[in-house]
C-alpha cells in the first residue's frame, strides 16, 4: 500500500520529505507564479538546492537565485503555484525562407550562450556575460539589443527555438501565427533541459 502512494505522488511529479510533506519536482521550463502580484518566473537552471529564475513577461533579462527549501515554503502558503511548461508550435511550411534563416541565426546565437554558461544563467550578468556578448557581436556583427534580446526570448520561452522567430512578423501574419496546440512541428532542435 505505502509503496502504491508512493509510486502515484512520483507519477504527478511529486516527492516525499523528511516531514512527510509531499513536495514538487521543480523541472526546467516550469513556471513559478506568484499569487498576490501575478509576476511570473520561468526556471532556466537547477544546481544542487538553487533554483534559477527568470522573471517572464518584461523586456529585460532579471535573473534571481533562490533555494528550493525557500520555493516549497512559498507553495505551502500557497503564495505561488507551479505551471508546466508548454512549447510553442509554429506551421514551418508557411514561413518566409528568409525568416527561417533569421531564425536559423537567431537559434544558434542562443545555444552558444546556453553551452557557454552550462545552466548557471546568473553568470550573464557578470564580467564574464560581458565577455560573451562582446564576442558574439564581433562574431556575428550584430549589436548588444539584438543579442540580450536573443538570449531573453530564448530564457523566458524555457528554451524553446520556436520562440527566436522574429515576434513581429509572426504576430501581423496570420499564416505566420505562432500556435499554442499542436497544429505545426514542434522545434527542430530542442535544447530543453540540456547542459552541453
Amino acid at each position: 500500500m505505502a509503496n502504491s502512494m508512493i509510486d502515484k505522488l512520483l507519477s504527478k511529479g511529486l516527492t516525499e520529505n523528511e516531514d512527510n510533506k509531499t513536495v514538487p519536482d521543480f523541472k526546467i521550463g516550469d513556471v513559478i507564479a506568484f499569487s498576490n502580484t501575478g509576476v511570473s518566473y520561468r526556471i532556466v537552471s537547477l544546481i544542487d538546492d538553487e533554483v534559477q529564475l527568470v522573471q517572464m513577461n518584461i523586456n529585460s533579462i532579471n535573473i534571481k537565485a533562490i533555494s528550493k527549501d525557500y520555493l516549497n515554503k512559498l507553495l505551502d502558503r500557497s503564495e505561488i503555484q507551479i505551471l508546466q511548461h508548454e512549447d510553442l508550435i509554429v506551421d514551418e511550411d508557411k514561413i518566409d525562407f528568409k525568416i527561417r534563416e533569421a531564425h536559423d541565426l537567431n537559434m544558434k546565437i542562443a545555444i552558444e550562450m546556453q553551452k557557454y554558461f552550462k545552466n548557471d544563467y546568473i553568470k550573464l550578468k557578470t564580467q564574464a556575460g560581458t565577455h560573451f556578448t562582446q564576442a558574439q557581436m564581433t562574431k556575428y556583427g550584430i549589436g548588444k539589443t539584438k543579442i540580450w534580446r536573443i538570449y531573453r526570448r530564448f530564457l523566458q520561452s524555457g528554451f524553446d527555438t520556436n520562440a527566436l522567430y522574429d515576434q513581429r512578423i509572426l504576430s501581423h501574419d496570420l499564416s505566420h501565427r505562432v500556435y499554442h496546440s499542436k497544429v505545426g512541428r514542434k522545434p527542430k532542435y530542442s535544447t530543453f533541459g540540456k547542459s552541453d
